[in-house]
């Protein structure tokens, strides 16, 4: 009997070894699972980890993306701004702006002498009959104060503050002369016939262009010339081996598109327009050399 209880004791005491080795592992399974999920961090404390690892400059990954705001306020002009501009350096013959030679603002309201000399051309392409007739008469050519303030009120935005007898740029002589008792211009029958360099042109390309706010600014290379006094890539004289019964300007036309790359180090006219009420009126011009 005494043995028999011995036995019953000993099993005992061996399940109660085993229960609470059952209930220690779980316990220690339970512990070791809290400590992994202590040592990770809470989602509001990743982020501000992640947000302390920065670039070396200390700007957010986005920042460096972000364009800048004076970027923003220059952009390269649409074909149609482009042609409207274009446009208006053919209509008052902004080409020949290159004779300055040099950069020249249009800053006050004086007229100089090129500045005369293309009023007087753009006279001339509006009122080409009688021009041409007058030579044959004896009536006198003339235009009006008031022609010459629409001209340059158009294409510079400007009334000059007076006028003076216009120059020929070809030998420094009156073309034109000044009445300013009567306020108008006349052509000078006396002065010499003689040719000079073409003022308009064939074709262009646009090397570059910009815009900020309301100023505009084209890079242009221009052809321009014609049979007698030659043609021209702007300062850079053409001298092509053509057919005598071919069209020349068509010609020199298919040759300054097909090898435009090949001038693209000349000298560029670069002109700065101010645009207000949708016109584009003419501010600078720089000779890019």
């Amino acid at each position: 009997m005494k043995e028999k209880k011995t036995r019953i004791l000993l099993i005992s005491l061996i399940c109660l070894v085993v229960v609470l080795g059952v209930v220690c592992t779980i316990l220690l399974i339970n512990n070791n699972k809290k400590n992994k999920n202590d040592d990770k961090p809470k989602s509001s404390e990743k982020i501000k980890k992640d947000d302390s690892v920065l670039p070396d400059d200390n700007t957010k990954p986005d920042d460096t993306t972000k364009p800048d705001e004076k970027d923003l306020a220059t952009n390269v002009l649409t074909i149609d701004e482009e042609r409207s501009i274009m446009s208006v350096i053919g209509k008052y013959y902004f080409r020949v702006l290159s004779w300055y030679g040099k950069d020249h603002k249009f800053t006050d309201n004086k007229v100089d002498g090129l500045m005369g000399y293309l009023l007087y051309s753009y006279m001339v392409s509006i009122d080409g009959d009688n021009y041409i007739e007058h030579f044959d008469t004896n009536e006198k050519w003339t235009f009006t104060k008031q022609q010459a303030d629409s001209y340059f009120k158009k294409a510079f935005n400007m009334t000059p503050k007076k006028y003076e007898d216009i120059l020929c740029p070809e030998d420094n002589e009156v073309l034109v002369i000044y009445d300013d008792v009567n306020e108008k211009f006349i052509f000078d029958d006396n002065h010499p016939g003689h040719g000079l360099a073409p003022i308009d042109y064939l074709d262009y390309y646009i090397a570059s262009s910009t815009k900020k706010d309301n100023i505009y600014t084209v890079s242009i290379i221009f052809l321009y010339g014609n049979e007698m006094d030659g043609y021209y890539i702007n300062d850079q004289e053409l001298d092509l081996e053509l057919d005598d019964a071919e069209d020349y300007a068509k010609a020199y036309k298919s040759y300054f598109k097909n090898n435009i790359k090949k001038y693209l180090d000349v000298p560029k006219y670069t002109y700065v327009f101010e645009k207000s009420n949708g016109n584009y009126f003419i501010k600078e011009f720089k000779l890019e050399k």
